[in-house]
């Protein structure tokens, strides 16, 4: 007998290995952690037609390119440098600890190089000219921030020569541990992105012979926790050494952070200030009146072309425009020294490149609105008819107001009530305290039942020259410790309200309203805008502009541009006197190149993320200084959620009261726009004589005036009676009005569940309420309210610099 088969129809087919999708092999994880890129194929015709051999032969074709393109890009980088004109090699001497010289290091180059070295007490800028490699150095030997005369501006000073160095050697001190100073410093340059490093550490005979090795170890682990890159020390007082580091500087190929990419900079060498006539004198720092003229700054163009119609940034006093550039190329006398910095008088008339009035970018940067261009709504006949009879019947009439006896209306009309000063103050709604509605109500609510008390006249002093007190120690710590409370309570329950009995909830959070989603529900970004965002600029398209800009610049084709590398003259208009009176010639005078409508202001979004070492509650709003590209704000920003999709659909984010560890978070400010990944540093003042501390670190994100940032208040109420899916809630509402008026929003639990008001119930803000699911007693009933926040205008942080500082330099000029 035959045996029965079954038919197969249970056959089981599994997927393809396909290593280029989801599942990643052990051999492409480990290439992944070793740091390894994938190569991509190039491009080829039919598979079946290529033999191995010729898939190799283009490989091994593709990578020369590769490696030409990259070498291309090096010698073009270095080109600026060739020659007996070159430009000079940037070298910012970063100094640590106070024990350690830059003049004992510039003296160790000037040795290295066999050139002679008669500078050994000054600081500032300085030249070395290394014969033996046919280059320049200019080095930065700005001083160390707590021997300073003004700790503040050396140590801003210091990071903007790290933004545009090409070489930076950190001292580090063999006997001295890295101080405060200079464990800030080391952090934010590292932040903001910086050229080569080349480390030195001076000291180290005062060591013993057995602990040198241990204490040149010890060094090299802490200095390469910032830069890892760094594989070796060089030793100060070891002349080979010393040769090493001086020729990796003046043969390497130094690499520029990419933000830099398409900006121009320059260093001071030599300042002049003519004064203008016709030229209206301005605020300047101080705010004392002062005379403005042109300044002449002499240098060398670095970065990209200089374009003459762009504008350019001075630190401490803001943008300016060019009237005209002329070049200054060094003496070729053959009496002037070899580290004379002195331009030929020839050329100094001829105009080297000048603006265009058509294309030359102005300083406004701010739209002036006009108030009379929104919607008009003008009264109807009918209305206009009734008009008289409204006002006989008393209609129209101003609001009744109780005041003191004999009081005249014309003066009741004057006398200023609580709703009055609520309205006004709605803007800064933001900044009040939550807990102490409910006895503000109370207040309100005593003097609505009492009648006036007899007043009289009395002057009232002016409070501006009111003197500032200090509080009490135990009064200072107390409110400091209610600060703290307010952090913690806000991570415990986030965003939770109490309802104020004694006020109406839909008058007290008149400006919030409810959501379906916070997702997906619309919301019109144009909807009830403030006065503030009439003054910005809205771009179309932020990204596609920011990278026209940036190819514009890169490609530096325009007619008049000035090449990187030229020694010129730049002849800036419009420049306050007091940028050369408070000029201080220990530090460098650095002029920031601006790219095409970085003057206009826009509402600026910063991703961030919290410094792990910075312990300090940081709220919204708080005092903080930004570091934006080669800016320098007064800064209060506004800090909201950031999604790793970018936006959501309706473009809503929810507002966060505090900066928090770990996540990273928008910081949303009123800004001037900039272009590209410029990166972004948060700081907080802690006072002249110690570092400020770090506070987040970041870049820019956009620049979306559309961006909602929504700030949510969750009321919170309590069941009392429970039967399966409906329950009885209390103390969300004290009355039946604001039950009614709340009643078409959603409520949801603490358990997750969702439901509606049902009814009213009583006189005291009862109410039943129905569910999706059963819930408990234990569960706690929520609702969501949200209303939309706008940031504050940031401003220029202005540093006064410190009479002993301009005096020296002034003795120094001599």
């Amino acid at each position: 007998m035959s045996q029965h088969h079954h038919r197969p129809t249970l056959k089981q087919s599994n997927k393809k290995y396909k290593p280029s999708g989801g599942h990643s092999s052990k051999g492409s994880l480990r290439d992944a952690a070793k740091g390894r890129i994938a190569r991509t194929a190039p491009k080829s015709g039919s598979r079946g037609q290529k033999t191995a051999a010729q898939t190799k032969a283009e490989r091994r074709n593709t990578a020369k390119q590769v490696q030409k393109q990259k070498r291309a890009e090096l010698v073009q980088g270095a080109r600026v440098f060739e020659g007996r004109n070159g430009a000079p090699r940037i070298v910012l001497v970063l100094l640590l600890t106070e024990d350690v010289s830059g003049a004992a290091l510039a003296k160790g180059l000037a040795e290295a190089a066999g050139e002679e070295w008669d500078q050994m007490d000054q600081q500032g800028v300085r030249s070395l000219r290394v014969s033996r490699f046919s280059q320049s150095l200019q080095l930065l030997l700005p001083p160390f921030p707590s021997s300073a005369p003004s700790p503040s501006a050396a140590f801003h000073a210091i990071l903007d020569a790290a933004k545009i160095a090409d070489y930076i050697i950190p001292i580090l001190s063999a006997t001295t541990e890295v101080s405060a100073w200079g464990e800030t410093i080391l952090r934010c340059v590292q932040a903001q992105g910086c050229g080569e490093v080349v480390s030195v550490v001076e000291g180290l005979n005062n060591v013993d012979s057995k602990s040198r090795t241990a204490t040149r170890a010890s060094l090299l682990s802490f200095i390469r926790y910032f830069f890892p890159s760094q594989s070796k020390l060089a030793c100060l007082s070891q002349p080979s050494e010393m040769a090493n580091a001086l020729r990796s500087i003046c043969t390497g190929f130094p690499k520029a952070p990419s933000w830099r990419e398409g900006r121009t900079y320059l260093v001071g060498e030599d300042l002049e200030w003519d004064k203008v006539e016709g030229l209206e004198g301005g605020l300047v720092l101080g705010g004392e009146d002062g005379e403005k003229g042109t300044l002449k700054v002499t240098g060398v163009v670095r970065g990209e072309a200089l374009n003459p119609n762009r504008l350019v940034h001075l630190q401490n006093f803001g943008d300016f425009q060019l009237s005209q550039i002329t070049p200054a190329p060094l003496s070729t006398s053959s009496r002037a020294p070899q580290n004379s910095m002195s331009v030929d008088a020839s050329s100094a008339s001829t105009v080297l490149a000048a603006p265009a009035a058509e294309d030359q970018d102005d300083l406004v940067s701010e739209n002036d609105p006009d108030l009379l261009a929104n919607e008009q709504t003008w009264p109807t006949e009918e209305e206009m008819a009734e008009a008289p009879a409204a006002q006989a019947n008393g209609k129209g009439k101003g609001v009744v107001r109780r005041v003191p006896k004999g009081t005249s209306s014309y003066q009741a009309a004057w006398i200023v009530d609580d709703a009055d000063e609520d309205e006004e103050s709605e803007g800064d709604e933001d900044e009040e305290d939550e807990e102490g509605m409910e006895e503000d109500g109370e207040e309100d609510g005593e003097e609505g039942e009492g009648e006036f008390e007899e007043t009289e006249e009395v002057e009232v002093e002016s409070r501006a020259g009111e003197a500032f007190e200090d509080l009490d120690p135990e009064e200072e710590e107390k409110q400091l410790q209610a600060y703290l409370a307010e952090a913690k309570e806000d991570e415990a329950f986030p965003d939770e309200v109490d309802t104020p009995q004694h006020i109406p909830a839909r008058e007290r959070f008149a400006r919030y309203r409810g959501l379906k989603s916070f997702r997906t529900s619309p919301w019109d970004p144009y909807e009830n805008l403030p006065l503030d965002m009439g003054r910005i600029f809205e771009f179309e398209d932020y990204a596609g502009m920011s990278r026209r800009v940036l190819r514009r610049a890169c490609e530096g084709g325009e007619e008049g541009d000035v090449q990187a590398g030229t020694r010129v003259t730049l002849h800036i208009k419009g420049v306050p006197k007091a940028v050369l009176d408070s000029r201080d010639r220990n530090l460098p005078f650095l002029v920031f190149g601006l790219l095409q409508h970085e003057k206009k202001k826009s509402v600026l979004n910063m991703v961030i993320q919290r410094n792990t070492e910075y312990d300090g509650v940081v709220k919204s709003k708080d005092p903080l200084t930004l570091l934006f590209g080669p800016r320098r704000l007064d800064v209060r920003p506004l800090y909201s959620q950031h999604l790793q999709g970018g936006k959501t659909v309706n473009n809503v984010h929810k507002f966060e009261r505090f900066l928090r560890h770990g996540d990273a978070h928008v910081a949303t400010i009123f800004g001037p726009v900039g272009w590209g990944r410029l990166p972004v540093l948060l700081l907080r003042d802690m006072g002249e004589s110690e570092p400020p501390s770090l506070v987040a670190t970041g870049s820019l994100m956009n620049a979306d005036p559309t961006r909602i940032i929504a700030k949510r208040i969750i009321l919170s109420g309590a069941p009392i009676k429970v039967h399966r899916k409906t329950s009885t809630i209390r103390y969300m509402f004290f009355n039946p009005e604001d039950v009614m008026y709340y009643k078409p929003l959603e409520l949801r639990t603490k358990m997750g569940r969702v439901g509606h008001i049902v009814e009213s119930l009583g006189q005291h803000g009862y109410f039943k309420a129905h569910f999706d699911g059963p819930i408990t007693q234990m569960d706690t009933i929520l609702l969501n309210l949200y209303k939309r926040c706008f940031p504050k205008f940031a401003s220029l942080h202005r540093i006064s610099a410190a009479p002993a500082s301009r005096q020296d330099g002034a003795e120094m000029e001599e």
